[in-house]
């Protein structure tokens, strides 16, 4: 009888252990669980903080730099300015040529009005002895011969025309000056030019003849 007491007694021992320890594991499981959702959680949020968004990335591009801007120095506009003679050579800055432009459409603008006031009294003078003029038009004309007079008008008259053809060459230059400066504006040309004079022979023949001479180098750095 005491047997079976103490038999019983410890299966019901052992069936409170049994409860227990299942209770403390599930209770154990069910906290561990909550606390690794809580983690996956935890890390899910600091990765969405971390991670840049593709579309930032992609919607900032980088902005290309700023090219230095150089000043286009236009060739017409040069031959619009030389029409004033001596614009253009402002423009592009060779205030150098100034004095020589204008001293020589002075100098041949002079020569043409000079040759060209001669010629008309000279004109006009033939003229009033063509016609049996009682007066001469010019008195200190008297004592040229009315040939010579005629040769003194066609001699003053060929010179104004050739003082106005150099006139007009000059200012053409001007305009022509102006532009081809306009158009090598920023050409770049070094101070560096050599020239050198060498003896040549040539003896590359089949017929053993030597060919002398000079060649002329130059040197560009």
């Amino acid at each position: 009888m005491t047997s079976l007491r103490s038999m019983l007694l410890l299966v019901m021992l052992f069936f409170l252990a049994e409860t227990t320890y299942g209770q403390i594991d599930t209770t154990q499981f069910s906290q561990d669980t909550d606390t690794l959702f809580e983690r996956e959680k935890q890390i899910q949020s600091l990765v969405a903080d971390t991670v840049i968004p593709i579309e930032n990335t992609t919607a900032k591009k980088a902005t290309p730099a700023k090219k230095d801007t150089v000043k286009y120095h236009d060739p017409k506009k040069a031959a619009l300015l030389s029409l004033i003679p001596g614009g253009g050579q402002i423009y592009n800055k060779k205030y150098w040529k100034l004095p020589i432009v204008y001293a020589g459409l002075i100098s041949a603008g002079y020569f043409a009005i000079s040759y060209g006031k001669k010629a008309i009294t000279y004109r006009n003078e033939f003229f009033f002895r063509q016609h049996d003029a009682t007066e001469y038009y010019k008195p200190e004309l008297q004592k040229y011969n009315t040939p010579t007079i005629s040769n003194y008008k066609n001699t003053y008259l060929k010179n104004m025309e050739i003082a106005i053809g150099v006139f007009t060459i000059l200012y053409a230059l001007n305009i022509i000056d102006a532009l081809v400066d306009a158009h090598l504006f920023y050409f770049d040309v070094s101070d560096d030019l050599s020239f050198r004079i060498t003896p040549y022979m040539n003896d590359n023949n089949p017929f053993k003849i030597f060919f002398t001479g000079i060649t002329f180098s130059f040197s560009l750095k």
